[in-house]
């Protein structure tokens, strides 16, 4: 009897990863930016890897995939197939979002340096290589990192409700802390900007 209960969770699993393997939806896309357009990223669930380049065109490429529950062990049955890019083009920039519910979706996203950032994530991770311009971020739940090839700013605000959060490589850095939330910040002659909140989580800006 064990052993059929033993065979019939193992046969359940390898069905459930092999479901969660064919459930996958990779999307791409390349356009040309304008010099200075604003980008904006907006990804509920999952990861976000921007990196900047001297070049004028974004480059996204992004995996979708359901969510799993809360264990890990199923997937949400969400239909990714129907999982679409949306690019809206505003006054204030391009904005560029996949809106589609119970997905976890992994962002990998090469952008002008020219461009101005603004990136909204609900739950997970963002990485930010070689920024060298304007960022305005807001995380859920989770973690963000940005990497700074140059010191150009005029302030730089940190904040996160529950979490830590570090300005590393500018001098006089001011940094406040609670029992559980925390705050940094510096101003300087710059010309660009940084304002980052997270709810619940850690924010870190690095100068290479």
């Amino acid at each position: 009897m064990k052993k059929s209960l033993v065979a019939l969770a193992l046969f359940t699993t390898l069905a459930s990863s092999t479901v969660m393997a064919k459930d996958v939806k990779r999307i791409s896309k390349t356009m040309d930016v304008e010099q200075g357009q604003k980008i904006s990223l907006n990804v509920p669930v999952g990861s976000l890897d921007v990196q900047t380049c001297d070049c004028n065109e974004i480059t996204i490429k992004v995996t979708v995939e359901p969510s799993n529950n809360k264990w890990g062990f199923f997937s949400s049955g969400a239909d990714v197939d129907n999982a679409e890019l949306k690019i809206r083009e505003r006054s204030s920039g391009l904005s560029f979002e996949i809106d589609e519910d119970d997905t976890k979706q992994k962002w990998k996203v090469t952008l002008p340096a020219s461009s101005a950032l603004d990136i909204d994530m609900g739950v997970g991770s963002v990485d930010v290589e070689d920024l060298s311009n304007s960022l305005n971020a807001e995380v859920g739940v989770g973690q963000i990192s940005v990497d700074l090839s140059g010191d150009n700013y005029q302030r730089i605000e940190l904040e996160s409700g529950v979490g830590d959060t570090s300005i590393d490589g500018f001098s006089g850095v001011k940094t406040k802390r609670s029992v559980v939330s925390s705050e940094a910040s510096f101003r300087g002659d710059g010309e660009y900007s940084i304002s980052i909140e997270v709810g619940v989580g850690s924010a870190d800006v690095d100068l290479n």
